[in-house]
């Protein structure tokens, strides 16, 4: 008498089939995580820079107001800037990497600052304009302040 094995043959992967699936599937996984690690760091620079973009901004901002409603005196060996009314003395403290206005910081990193009368260059005296650069971390951002005068002054002067 002859037995007869019934064969079920299930249909499944090989191993070597699946292995070439998780390597092909690991290649790609990896390459996604280098992307995303690219994309995060460019989005962060980004941010680094716009923030930095908008504290020169508001420095400039705050400046311009102060300079045209006030007198300007600097002092350049504590460089300080004193603008001064008839009310108030607003006072700026150029450090290293910040300014300090009254109790204010503005995050801004400045590399020169020339101040101006009557369009001459001028010292510890008072001014009626004034050039601020920025470093190379602000893209050298330049910030010229001039005060508004009015033809009364061009007449008495």
């Amino acid at each position: 008498m002859k037995l007869m094995w019934k064969q079920n043959k299930l249909k499944a992967f090989t191993l070597g089939e699946l292995l070439v699936v998780m390597v092909v599937s690991s290649i790609v996984i990896s390459v996604t995580f280098l992307v995303l690690d690219i994309t995060r760091k460019q989005i962060n620079k980004m941010k680094e820079n716009y923030e930095k973009k908008q504290a020169f901004l508001f420095f400039q901002t705050t400046l311009s107001r102060d300079f045209n409603l006030n007198t300007a005196f600097y002092h350049v060996k504590e460089k300080r800037l004193n603008l001064m009314n008839t009310k108030d003395t607003i006072q700026y403290l150029f450090l290293d990497k910040v300014v300090l206005r009254n109790q204010d910081t503005f995050h801004v990193e400045l590399v020169k600052i020339v101040l101006f009368l009557d369009g001459k260059i001028v010292t510890d005296k008072s001014s009626d304009a004034i050039l601020i650069e920025a470093s190379n971390s602000f893209a050298q951002q330049k910030l010229f302040v001039q005060q508004r005068k009015d033809a009364a002054y061009y007449i008495n002067n």
